[in-house]
């Protein structure tokens, strides 16, 4: 669902820079600015703009792209990336970090420069519920994800945003199911973000557990029968 996002917003950025570029038929120098861990998106961008430079033609759209990682632990060095970018010529900025680059928008209102903003997150479908908790007047919620990743990156939206008291796990193991069944109070909804595929393997990490736990509090019982 990302993956379809993502297409139609790099779409929409090469019709935005086309109109540029048709009127003068030089080629539009676009910096895409992504989060490190989103890396693996690049050959998706650069495949979509080969695609749309064949199918409008070189005469109606030329774009040469040039790429920032941002690493949130060396955010000085990402603004000096950036800013070395915007002095050697840049027509248009694609923003897909994770919360938007509010110094980077305004580098490019100070520049001149079209400045896209795209989330291209799963912080859509948190927001959905945590309006969903606040619609059924509780607080508490227990977040499950496939990965670090996009655990890391709604983390960012549930900072800023959310009031909902939760406890976020990145993926469903015996360790994490055992820990959220010795939690007090226990969270009264769980959420699963997570592909149709992954949802099967966590569903049935958590049926395993349960056979498991229910196993071994029979033992239990049946040795202190024994012994009674």
């Amino acid at each position: 669902m990302a993956s379809r996002r993502l297409r139609i917003v790099a779409l929409l950025a090469i019709v935005l820079t086309a109109a540029c570029s048709a009127a003068s038929q030089a080629p539009v120098n676009l910096l895409l600015v992504v989060e490190a861990p989103d890396a693996a998106i690049l050959q998706s961008l650069n495949n979509i703009v080969s695609e749309a430079e064949k199918a409008y033609g070189a005469n109606l759209i030329a774009l040469d792209v040039q790429v920032v990682q941002v690493d949130r632990e060396n955010v000085d060095e990402n603004y000096e990336k950036v800013c070395k970018q915007l002095y050697s010529g840049i027509s248009m900025i694609l923003d897909l970090t994770w919360t938007g680059w509010d110094k980077l928008r305004e580098l490019a209102r100070d520049f001149n420069i079209i400045y896209k903003r795209a989330d291209t997150t799963i912080s859509t479908y948190a927001q959905a519920i945590d309006d969903i908790m606040m619609y059924k007047n509780t607080t508490d919620c227990a977040l499950i994800f496939e990965n670090e990743k996009e655990l890391n990156e709604t983390l960012y939206y549930l900072i800023g945003n959310s009031i909902i008291r939760l406890v976020v796990i990145d993926y469903l193991s015996s360790q994490t199911v055992e820990r959220i069944g010795n939690m007090r109070p226990l969270p009264s909804y769980y959420v699963i973000y997570a592909s149709t595929k992954q949802m099967e393997v966590l569903f049935k990490t958590v049926s395993y557990e349960q056979r498991s736990s229910s196993s071994s509090n029979n033992n239990d019982n049946n040795d202190n029968d024994n012994n009674e």
